[in-house]
């Protein structure tokens, strides 16, 4: 079975996890061993190493494979309830593989008892890294792909510019299925469409920027999202995303969501901003522009549309994957000069 996108981000946090905690636990052992010199030291290290990479390939698999499971989307708790069970797991997990590692490279475990100073205050250590990264990863979930990263280096702590790739997503006939199923169903639709669309987003090397309403925005870099025309193949993956799942949705809402796009380029000032709540927040022409493009969609009846100026710059052979079009100059809300649009479709 070919493995998703979305399964290859989380395999390479894992890799990433096992091996930052590996190192973790060697220098903790390392500094453990105090005055132990020579094959001791070197056992401790060893045992330090063992005891992060198992713990935390224990943890880190749970936590990004088997708790996003879409079985278990559904049952939702309060983030402070799943630290307090995250904690109490945890704790469990550390206690046993610490006991394990000691036996495994040989360590005499005599004063490394289930309630001696030492073991709980490895124990401790240990459940602080594990949680440190829990909170590290939850918080990118909510602040994006990269973004926390970012804010924590101040990248963005003076406003600068920058040219990207916009994707708006507008679902269609959305107030309809609303006032249809109710606003309870309908949060809940757009929840699980949303975590759709974020595979093939992640497929195509594209970051989910915000959410507003029914709609999402996708963003790339140009290097990212001109290579093999992903900006494009994205909307047509979330489409075909959608039909697959279809019957599903049918079955749980009575409706079969499908979306309008609208994609451009163009420059953008990007920045934090605000004080009690701080985001980091793209403004500029570029943004307004995707979004008159997305309503000329519906002034059109067309499902997907692209300016002229984002086709341009497509390599040739992602060019050639498509076929664009012309539905000439249009006048956008808003805009002085018409704005040269293209309708595209997959050959």
């Amino acid at each position: 079975m070919a493995i998703t996108a979305l399964q290859r981000a989380r395999l390479r946090r894992f890799w990433w996890v096992i091996g930052v905690s590996a190192a973790i636990g060697g220098i903790y052992g390392f500094v453990a061993a105090g005055a132990d010199a020579g094959a001791l030291r070197i056992r401790s290290v060893a045992a330090g190493c063992f005891n992060g990479a198992v713990a935390s390939a224990l943890i880190a698999g749970f936590e990004f494979f088997v708790l996003p499971d879409e079985r278990l989307r559904k049952v939702r708790l309060a983030p402070v309830t799943v630290m307090a069970l995250r904690a109490l797991c945890y704790v469990a997990v550390w206690a046993l593989v610490i006991q394990t590692g000691f036996v495994l490279v040989g360590l005499d475990p005599t004063g490394w008892g289930w309630t001696d100073r030492k073991f709980l205050v490895t124990v401790a250590v240990a459940l602080a890294v594990g949680l440190g990264f829990s909170v590290w990863f939850s918080i990118g979930q909510v602040l994006g792909s990269g973004a926390l990263f970012k804010f924590l280096t101040g990248h963005y702590l003076r406003p600068r510019e920058e040219e990207r790739i916009f994707l708006m997503l507008d679902m269609v006939g959305s107030t309809r299925v609303a006032e249809a199923i109710g606003p309870l169903q309908f949060h809940k639709l757009l929840n699980d469409v949303f975590c759709d669309v974020t595979e093939p987003v992640l497929a195509n090397r594209g970051a989910i920027y915000n959410y507003v309403g029914d709609q999402v925005i996708v963003t790339w870099r140009p290097d990212e999202g001109l290579r093999d025309g992903r900006c494009l193949r994205c909307y047509f993956d979330i489409v075909d995303e959608l039909t697959r799942r279809a019957d599903t949705y049918d079955s749980h809402y009575r409706v079969r969501p499908s979306f309008r796009g609208a994609l451009h380029i163009g420059t953008v000032v990007v920045g934090e901003m605000g004080s009690d709540k701080q985001a980091i927040v793209y403004l500029g022409d570029t943004l307004n522009t995707v979004a008159r493009i997305e309503e000329t969609c519906r002034t059109f009846d067309r499902a997907v549309l692209v300016s002229q100026a984002l086709v341009e710059r497509l390599p040739d052979a992602a060019k050639a994957a498509f076929a664009f079009a012309p539905l000439g100059p249009v006048a956008l809300r808003g805009k002085a000069e018409p704005l040269p649009l293209l309708v595209p479709t997959r050959r």
